[in-house]
């Protein structure tokens, strides 16, 4: 019986051959360059991302504490012999101002908002008041590569003219 070229059995070093073509083989080199490129890429975009992310909270921090400074000038704050209920709802409702404008962008999570307000800051040469606000968030990074930075506290402060006061 003879046997044709199809049932000749192939030697075990020719299957390997298959597997491994040698050097000069370039088979699967575009997909390693492509995963090696396409992770680079990734990274930096989601880098950018990131970075733009942060950028708009520290801008919308920086609107609010201005806005909230804006209320406070033409809404003035109780004189200091106000009743101590006064003064914590007038800052209540000026916290509560700044935290709307916060939440305009609907990015920021106002609860991590806090707001600080000084109405006391007297000038003794003029005897001139100004207000005083800052308001604080601590923001935290989506990204596990970025999360390295951990969070990061961005303050914005703003501070305006309120009234001369009589000496």
């Amino acid at each position: 019986m003879m046997r044709s070229f199809s049932d000749r059995k192939r030697p075990p070093l020719e299957s390997l051959a298959r597997l491994f073509r040698g050097p000069d083989s370039e088979s699967g080199v575009t997909a390693v360059e492509f995963a090696l490129a396409a992770g680079i890429f990734l990274s930096l975009l989601l880098g950018v991302i990131e970075l733009g992310r942060f950028s708009f909270t520290q801008a919308m921090l920086f609107y609010a504490a201005e806005e909230g400074t804006r209320w406070a000038v033409v809404n003035p704050p109780p004189p200091a012999s106000a009743s101590a209920e006064d003064q914590t709802a007038y800052e209540n409702q000026l916290k509560d101002f700044i935290k709307t404008k916060v939440a305009l962008a609907g990015l920021i999570d106002t609860e991590g908002v806090d707001a600080i307000i000084d109405p006391d800051i007297t000038n003794n040469v003029d005897n001139t008041r100004w207000v005083d606000i800052q308001v604080r968030y601590t923001f935290t990074f989506l990204m596990p590569f970025m999360g390295g930075l951990g969070p990061i506290q961005i303050n914005a402060d703003s501070t305006g003219f309120l009234a001369e006061e009589e000496l």
